[in-house]
């Protein structure tokens, strides 16, 4: 009988994926194990799955090498990643997973990760495409008299995390002087883009 074992990584407290896979499986009468993955042994998850594995952090080499060796070892047919820091690299190395294990990894190519990961990326696809959106101010543009309230967020982030309404200049002020990682060149020409985009709705 074909066995279809998941992998799902940093499980955390995602305690309902994990039923609801091993409840797809009773229900469809398949042979089916559910693994968890996750860099910390208090992830809820890990202990209502039928089997779970402490992984590295996202950022440490070994990273992927662990993923492969649980899909070698749990026999697994399909990896679920569950948060957006994983997507970049496990789209980029998608085909190098698939090659070697027997699993497939449920993810959309780099390049459409590569988009939706970016603000600014995405911003530009949207507008190219037709789709109407926020206006998003380049670092050039904050020289100029704003009308607010703005909203502010990071780049690159996820969970609406470090996100804020902007009511003033002085806010504004404030929370670009708190950007500590500013992005490469230029999308609107000259000079760099912060860490932050600036939209207005």
């Amino acid at each position: 009988m074909t066995e279809y074992n998941i992998l799902i990584l940093s499980a955390g407290r995602r305690v309902e994926l994990v039923q609801c896979f091993q409840s797809a499986a009773r229900r469809l009468k398949i042979k089916s194990r559910v693994v968890a993955a996750d860099c910390s042994n208090t992830a809820p998850a890990l202990y209502f799955a039928d089997k779970h594995y402490i992984v590295p952090k996202i950022s440490d080499p070994n990273y992927i090498n662990s993923i492969i060796k649980i899909c070698k070892n749990e026999n697994v047919a399909l990896v679920v990643p569950t948060i957006d820091t994983d997507l970049l690299l496990l789209s980029e190395r998608k085909a190098e997973i698939e090659s070697v294990t027997e699993a497939k990894v449920l993810i959309s190519d780099y390049d459409v990760v590569s988009i939706c990961r970016d603000k600014v990326k995405t911003q530009r696809f949207l507008e190219d495409n037709g789709f109407k959106v926020p206006r998003l101010y380049s670092e050039e543009e904050l020289e100029q008299d704003l009308k607010y309230p703005l909203f502010i967020k990071p780049r690159s982030g996820s969970s609406s995390i470090d996100t804020h309404k902007v009511h003033n200049k002085q806010e504004l002020d404030a929370y670009l002087s708190d950007c500590k990682r500013p992005f490469g060149s230029g999308f609107y020409g000259r000079g760099r883009i912060h860490c932050r985009c600036l939209f207005r709705f």
